[in-house]
């Protein structure tokens, strides 16, 4: 009968007749003969590294039993950490009846205990011990990437955290630890130790903590990157940034040089931009119309038109003849209108 908690019933047979007793209590059975583990892990086990345990056959009256050849099984108990235990985990006992478990490892830090096994010998449990970090290999953004908002001149994202692990992945506390902090140059970015404090380049992990947090802040809208170095390969934390709100109107070139030709038609295109110079993606109501000389009279203004993408684009303009000092200003609601530079037909 194997080991473990069990019922008994009895029944009478007679002939064809039966009879059955109520079931048991339950009964617990147990082999006399036993495994004790002679020699503990430490207390303290750091991730990754070689540990060991020593199993001893006993007999029923806590004897050590002299028997080989007995395969005897380690394997993890308790494990809130979520850990695995690799290495040897099958050993057969010697002659004096111990089985040592040498080079057993887990790589994920927290407590533990191992329980060993053997067919026909009631096994047992190691005391717990803790499988500590290793030592710091590696820098993780634990924030969701990509880190994304709207452009700011000061630092208005976040926080974003970054945590040293080892490399296992284990949070690793230490010293304490300078983090570089570098934007890529393209997107004009800042960083602060607090949302719009004062720029910084770095941020410091403090002794005894695994982790620190910053604010970043770009103004140019985009896809870009910004790098935290300082523990292994540095790392390239994605970022999107968007544009902020409307603020402003900018014309595009019109012809060569300030020349179009004349009795030609012609397309004035005009962004919709925010305070950076960014392209605003909302559709905006713009209006052009002809400001310029008196006789510089432009077929096609005044025309309204929704900007796509941040630009409005105003087509089916012309102007007869030649003509100095011509000049459109475009408007549109909330924003300020905005002149165009002089040009001329020729």
């Amino acid at each position: 009968m194997p080991e473990g908690d069990h019922k008994y019933q009895v029944t009478a047979v007679y002939q064809s007749w039966t009879a059955a007793a109520q079931p048991s209590n339950s009964v617990t059975v147990s082999s006399r003969r036993d495994l004790y583990i002679s020699s503990q892990p430490s207390v303290s086990v750091m991730a990754g590294a070689k540990f060991s345990l020593t199993v001893q056959l006993r007999t029923l009256w806590e004897f050590p039993l002299l028997l080989g050849d007995i395969p005897v099984t380690v394997a993890i108990g308790a494990s809130p950490g979520g850990g695995s235990l690799s290495g040897p985990t099958k050993v057969d006992t010697k002659w004096t009846g111990t089985a040592t478990f040498n080079d057993l490892i887990i790589t994920k830090a927290g407590t533990y205990t191992l329980t060993v096994s053997s067919p026909g010998f009631a096994g047992t449990v190691s005391r717990s011990f803790t499988v500590t970090p290793a030592a710091a290999a590696q820098l993780v953004v634990t924030t969701p990437t990509p880190v994304s908002g709207v452009a700011s001149a000061t630092a208005n994202l976040g926080p974003v955290t970054v945590e040293r692990r080892d490399q296992f992945g284990n949070p690793a506390v230490g010293t304490a630890s300078s983090i570089n902090l570098a934007s890529d140059t393209s997107a004009n970015g800042v960083f602060a130790e607090t949302v719009t404090g004062p720029g910084i380049t770095s941020v410091s992990i403090p002794a005894g903590s695994s982790s620190a947090s910053f604010y970043y802040g770009a103004k140019i809208a985009g896809t870009t990157l910004f790098t935290v170095s300082g523990i292994g390969t540095p790392l390239s934390v994605p970022v999107q940034i968007l544009p902020a709100q409307a603020s402003k109107l900018e014309f595009g070139k019109i012809g060569l040089d300030g020349v179009l030709p004349k009795n030609v038609h012609f397309i004035v295109t005009v962004s919709v931009l925010d305070v950076f110079g960014n392209a605003v993606d909302a559709p905006t109501i713009t209006t052009i119309n002809q400001t310029g000389a008196a006789k510089c009279s432009i077929g096609g203004a005044p025309q309204t038109v929704s900007s796509v993408h941040g630009v409005a684009s105003f087509i089916g303009l012309i102007h007869n003849g030649q003509q100095d000092d011509c000049r459109l200003t475009v408007t549109s609601t909330d924003l300020p209108p905005k002149d165009s530079a002089t040009f001329k037909f020729r």
